[in-house]
C-alpha cells in the first residue's frame, strides 16, 4: 500500500514532521515485539523522486470492529487481547519521554512533550465512544 505524506508541508504541526521516519521505527519495534503491524517495504523521505515523503508497506486484510458483526463476549476477548498488545508496546524503554519523530531529528524538549502528551490523553479520554450500545448495556 502506498502511502503519501501532505502536500502542504507548511501547515504541518511540528511534531507531524518527520512522521514517516517515526512510523518506520515504531513499526520495527513493533515487530521485534512480535506485535501485529504493517511491514514497512521502503520509505523515502528525500523527495528526489516525489515532492512528498511517501511510504510503501504490507496491507493488512481488516473490517472495522463495528462492521464485524461480533458479539459482546468476542469484544471484550478482543479488548483483553488488545490490552496484552499494549501493556508489551508500553513496555519498550526509550533514551526519553515524547515524540518520536522529533527524537529521531535529535530534538529532547522534555516539557513540552509532557505538556502534549497530557493534552491528547485528555482529549482522546473526551472522545472515547461507549463499547457497548444503550440495549446492549441494558441485556447486562
Amino acid at each position: 500500500m502506498l502511502r503519501l505524506g501532505p502536500v502542504e508541508r507548511q501547515r504541518l504541526l511540528g511534531f507531524e514532521r518527520g512522521l514517516m521516519r517515526a512510523e518506520e521505527r515504531v513499526c520495527a519495534v513493533c515487530r521485534s515485539l512480535d506485535l501485529p503491524c504493517s511491514r514497512v517495504l521502503a520509505v523515502d523521505c528525500s523527495r528526489a523522486l516525489v515532492d512528498r515523503d511517501y511510504m510503501i508497506v504490507d496491507y493488512i486484510p481488516s473490517v472495522p470492529m463495528c462492521d464485524a458483526g461480533l458479539g459482546r463476549g468476542e469484544k471484550e476477548r478482543l479488548y483483553h487481547e488488545l490490552g496484552r498488545w499494549l501493556r508489551r508496546l508500553h513496555s519498550v524503554r526509550g533514551e526519553g519521554f515524547g515524540f518520536v519523530s522529533r527524537q529521531l531529528e535529535g530534538r529532547e524538549e522534555e516539557g513540552e512533550y509532557v505538556l502534549t502528551a497530557t493534552y491528547l490523553v485528555v482529549r482522546d479520554i473526551a472522545r472515547q465512544e461507549p463499547i457497548y450500545t444503550e440495549e446492549e448495556e441494558k441485556k447486562t
